[in-house]
């Protein structure tokens, strides 16, 4: 079957501004910021059963997001992977368990899973890891701002060698 190109760039739009960023947001609070924080857990928590709501509903009479395995299924899946560790269960959702484990059986997708996996943590940050990954640099060069997000000079000073390099870079351009 051929994919329609607008549907997968709706689903792949769809997970980069839903379902990847409140899942992140929601895997922030549970395994990184200390303390509680029960009001943003249970923001994150909510959206991020929402957004598997909304993957639920599109996977009903379907195999896959798109029908066939696809871009759209690779980008969403790890988000849904990690529901179980973030307090997420998927007992309400039969269609993303049905669709999370089919996935998860793929041969590739296990080699993938696999990659790496002597380099990764067993344990919470220790909080020498919790300060690098949570604190501001001190001292190193400002991250560039967006030419639209302000509307002072000195922002636009800042951003303009960025949109400069990204002139420069448009003879890639088919």
């Amino acid at each position: 079957m051929v994919v329609d190109a607008s549907d997968c760039l709706e689903w792949l739009f769809w997970q980069v501004g839903n379902l990847g960023p409140m899942a992140g947001q929601l895997s922030h609070f549970v395994n990184y910021a200390q303390g509680e924080h029960p009001y943003s857990h249970k923001r994150y928590a909510d959206e991020d059963n929402r957004c598997v709501g909304i993957l639920e509903r599109r996977l009903d009479g379907r195999e896959f997001i798109l029908d066939d395995y696809s871009i759209a299924d690779m980008a969403s899946w790890p988000w849904v992977l990690i529901a179980k560790p973030l307090g997420q269960p998927l007992d309400e959702f039969p269609n993303v368990t049905r669709w999370r484990e089919t996935i998860k059986e793929r041969q590739a997708v296990q080699r993938g899973v696999d990659l790496g996996r002597e380099l990764r943590r067993s344990a919470p940050p220790i909080e020498e890891e919790r300060r690098i990954l949570l604190t501001k640099p001190r001292g190193g060069p400002e991250a560039p701002t967006s030419l639209a997000s302000s509307g002072s000079g000195a922002s636009r000073r800042r951003a303009a060698p960025m949109a400069g390099r990204c002139r420069r870079r448009s003879h890639f351009r088919a």
